[in-house]
């Protein structure tokens, strides 16, 4: 038999032999959204459901899953709420995915300047920023100032005229340039008058130079007289100016210290805000929870609760408007003043819902003498619960602190010292309790408001937990404190590590929950199926929008 023959023979067998167990020999598509395997002599291919290993796409933030055998998107989006900072997202386009890079040395991502002002901290305030500016303005020419009377002290060794010339006329240069920054600056006020000073002391300054130059040219002793004259008359000048720039500083200091103390004085319109103070009282705020539903199997039928800015409490915190996409089906009110937005999904096989719930905040600067008034009084809040228990040792230590004051705010005062002194905060994922805390004299901002509800109730004193989020420059961070009750609800944030500050909520403070209900704010979900009994995954981001 010769080759042809022999490969003819050999395709024969191989097509026969297929026929017997055609897909058992490799029954492998290459599809991923298939399970191939060999049954009773055949290739079956069952279809898989659901995201699995070898089913994406690229080109954009589009979600890929099998469905009946075939890769398909699931759904597409755009790339703001994937997770990701994705190319041509920023800060300013897509707060939920980016966070500001307040570290990066580089004025990015609404930053008034490098990595401070717009999502990150405040840039210096323009006062000071305009002290600094004027200081250095001074520093220069006084530099330059101070080489010029080295020359002039050489020139009085050597008699070398062409070298004094030299130096009289690149400090003329570089003092020029000076007087243009001078100029250039726009004041106001107090330093209006501080700049015409400086102003004044480098004019004078230049003249003396010029003068110093025509002596070198022409050898006449007036011109040098004259520039002798006008330099001291520059320093003269420079004296008046340090005495006003330091008086300025005085006041700047006197203002800086008044205006972080915690204490509402020196004529301030709130707690370190307002009159002598450059901080504004009110923080306007818009607050998005992004909540999405994603379900595995299925159908259900899933309802959602969604704790939002409280509205009616703290005295602090005002909403002044609210956005819903999609709207709740209802919103629901506890008996503790809480308010949570309730969606009734019906979720088919494998689906995936987003809910977006927008509050526009405002936020005042409060003293910490304001108050609530006697509204959602619940007795449970003189009684132990299971994180905030009354346990001998934690009444007996209240016992001690509470006699040393005769008021409720100055008991309150000595349990937040207390706390303070012996209690250092330590981040966690566990809640622990007041027992624990005290015992381990360890604790996260819950473990300190469960201890401070624990000590305060011992001695009689209504407490109750407050739960919300931080604002911590341009992030909001989920945050625990408390309020005591003394005629009306008190602010008091016992994890802060400064006695006056603890008192004081500021404008950084946003509250979801109080009361009992704290202990249960944030985001729930209850559900009904027919079919298979379904995977249900619920996650929420709160940010800035």
């Amino acid at each position: 038999m010769n080759f042809k023959a022999a490969m003819i023979m050999l395709i024969i067998a191989s097509t026969i032999a297929g026929c017997v167990q055609p897909g058992c020999l490799d029954c492998d598509d290459s599809n991923p959204c298939t399970q191939d395997q060999c049954k009773d002599g055949s290739c079956t291919y069952m279809p898989l459901n659901g995201p699995v290993e070898g089913c994406f796409g690229t080109g954009g933030c589009i979600e890929y899953s099998c469905f009946s055998g075939e890769c398909l998107p699931q759904k597409i989006t755009k790339c703001c709420g994937n997770g990701a900072c994705d190319e041509g997202e920023s800060h300013e386009s897509c707060a939920q995915d980016c966070q500001a890079t307040c570290f990066d040395g580089i004025r990015n991502q609404g930053e008034q300047g490098i990595d401070c002002g717009g999502p990150c901290t405040p840039c210096e305030s323009e006062e000071l920023n305009s002290i600094q500016r004027i200081n250095i303005a001074r520093q220069q020419w006084r530099l330059s100032a101070e080489n010029y009377t080295e020359a002039i002290r050489q020139y009085n060794v050597d008699k070398n005229a062409t070298k004094m010339r030299e130096a009289a006329m690149e400090s003329y240069s570089e003092v020029e340039n000076v007087q243009n920054v001078i100029e250039r600056m726009n004041m106001s006020g107090d330093f209006l008058n501080l700049t015409i000073k400086l102003n004044s002391s480098v004019s004078t300054y230049l003249k003396a130079a010029h003068m110093m130059v025509l002596y070198c040219d022409t050898s006449k002793d007036h011109y040098r007289v004259s520039s002798n004259d006008l330099f001291s008359e520059a320093l003269n000048s420079d004296k008046d100016f340090v005495e006003q720039y330091n008086s300025m500083i005085d006041r700047f200091n006197t203002r800086q210290v008044g205006c972080l103390n915690y204490k509402q004085d020196k004529g301030e319109e709130a707690v370190d805000c307002g009159g002598i103070c450059n901080r504004d009282c009110r923080t306007v705020l818009n607050v998005t929870k992004h909540v999405t539903v994603r379900i595995d199997r299925g159908p259900a039928t899933i309802t959602v609760n969604v704790s939002t800015p409280a509205i009616d409490l703290p005295p602090e915190q005002r909403v002044l408007a609210s956005y819903y996409s999609p709207k709740p089906d209802y919103i629901q009110n506890s008996t503790n003043g809480n308010e949570y937005m309730i969606y009734e999904l019906d979720m088919p096989y494998y689906g995936v819902k987003e809910l977006d719930i927008t509050r526009t905040l405002s936020l005042y600067r409060i003293s910490g003498d304001n108050a609530t008034v006697n509204d959602y009084f619940d007795k449970s809040y003189t009684r132990a619960n299971n994180l905030s228990q009354l346990s001998a040792d934690i009444c007996y230590r209240a016992d001690l602190l509470g006699k040393e004051s005769q008021t409720t705010k100055g008991k309150v005062r000595e349990i937040q010292q207390w706390l303070i002194d012996n209690i250092k905060y330590v981040r966690n994922d566990e809640t622990l309790g007041a027992d624990i805390t005290y015992d381990t004299r360890l604790g996260a901002c819950d473990e300190h408001s469960d201890l401070f509800n624990s000590m305060t109730r011992c001695i009689n004193i209504p407490s109750r937990r407050v739960t919300g989020y931080m604002l911590n420059a341009s992030k909001l961070e989920g945050h625990a404190w408390s309020e005591y009750y003394d005629g009306g609800w008190y602010f008091i944030d016992p994890s802060s590590k400064n006695i006056d500050q603890a008192f004081v909520p500021e404008n950084k403070h946003i509250t979801s929950c109080v009361g009992e209900g704290a202990y249960n704010c944030g985001l729930g979900h209850t559900y009904t199926y027919t079919g298979q009994k379904p995977m249900i995954d619920v996650k929420e981001s709160v940010y800035l929008s």
